[in-house]
């Protein structure tokens, strides 16, 4: 069997509240000569909107192409909205999880629902959290990596990484592009494909640096984008954490590497020879598929195309195409 554990969606709910309300939510929604779909941000930035990200059709077929059983579908991370009070969130948000949700009804066999909490008010996010646990057994949600200029190791974030924990929800954290790292280098794309996994590696490091992990032990978090560069310079870290109080002081005399060797990647490498050293190095137990599909950054190959690897085994191999994620979901 084989799950995508990245994928993204925006409902056509979400995108009809758009049409109501243009940029309130953070983009407006137009149609394009050819009658496509544009998403047009507050600053004027266009993306497409891709005909899979909300048409189920469209989502099977892509899915059939791809050799793919099953998709996890999470909110794009467009539909995060962080900048307005919970008061003009709160349905927002619920009107969005209801939406996935009801996209992966039409197929429930190969469409599984992640949802996304207003993480810019903790009670809110927990409060939505027990509720998509609760009426629709979801048991995986999307994060963004930072919540307007804020890590996650800020105390305040503590309680609902606690009640991830009791609930046994995996956290999958994903780029926004309004990095809180303060990285703006949008010639050639860079916010992309150099910022996007930058933040990532921030989000993760502050996480485990922080000391969150080690108040909750038992979370289980997944960083894509192939965990960005944090498994390539994690010796960097551990050698500043042997060094510099700094480096210790949310940690005590607990390696971060502890921390460090239980966090879950995705496949999205781009590069067997990388993805070849990410399990080799992190082990098969902790990494993913993933595509970001239906993104032009993403990697919608054919999974066997992606884990083609002489080194890896067909037992390491199933573990990454569905077993992991499988043993977390508990399907």
């Amino acid at each position: 069997m084989k799950i995508d554990v990245h994928s993204h969606a925006i409902p056509k709910d979400v995108m009809d509240i758009w049409r109501k309300e243009p940029l309130k939510y953070g983009f407006s929604v137009e149609e394009t000569p050819d009658g496509a779909l544009s998403l047009v941000s507050k600053k004027g930035n266009r993306a497409p909107c891709y005909i899979g990200m909300y048409d189920v059709k469209t989502r099977l077929s892509d899915l059939d192409a791809r050799g793919v059983d099953t998709e996890i579908l999470t909110p794009s991370p467009q539909t995060f909205v962080h900048d307005l009070s919970i008061n003009e969130t709160r349905d927002y948000y619920q009107k969005l999880n209801d939406a996935i949700v009801a996209m992966c009804k039409e197929a429930p066999e190969r469409l599984w629902p992640a949802g996304t909490l207003p993480v810019h008010d903790v009670g809110a996010a927990c409060t939505e959290l027990k509720r998509i646990v609760k009426e629709y057994n979801i048991h995986m949600i999307e994060l963004a990596t930072s919540v307007n200029g804020r890590y996650y190791d800020e105390p305040e974030f503590l309680p609902l990484f606690e009640l991830c924990q009791e609930l046994e929800v995996l956290i999958s954290f994903h780029p926004r592009q309004d990095f809180a790292g303060g990285f703006n280098q949008p010639a050639y794309y860079m916010n992309n494909t150099l910022g996007n996994p930058l933040d990532s590696t921030i989000s993760a490091a502050r996480i485990v640096l922080g000391g969150v992990m080690k108040k909750c032990p038992h979370s289980k978090l997944l960083f894509v984008h192939g965990g960005g560069y944090l498994p390539y310079q994690r010796g960097r870290i551990e050698h500043g954490f042997r060094m510099r109080e700094d480096v210790r002081s949310g940690l005590g005399d607990t390696s971060p590497d502890v921390f460090f060797n239980s966090l879950y990647f995705d496949t999205i490498t781009h590069s067997s020879k990388v993805l070849e050293f990410l399990i080799s190095t992190h082990g098969s137990d902790l990494i993913m598929l993933g595509s970001d599909y239906p993104w032009d950054m993403g990697d919608v190959r054919n999974p066997n195309e992606i884990l083609d690897l002489p080194s890896v085994s067909a037992a390491d191999k199933e573990k990454i195409l569905s077993g992991n994620i499988l043993k977390i979901l508990k399907k």
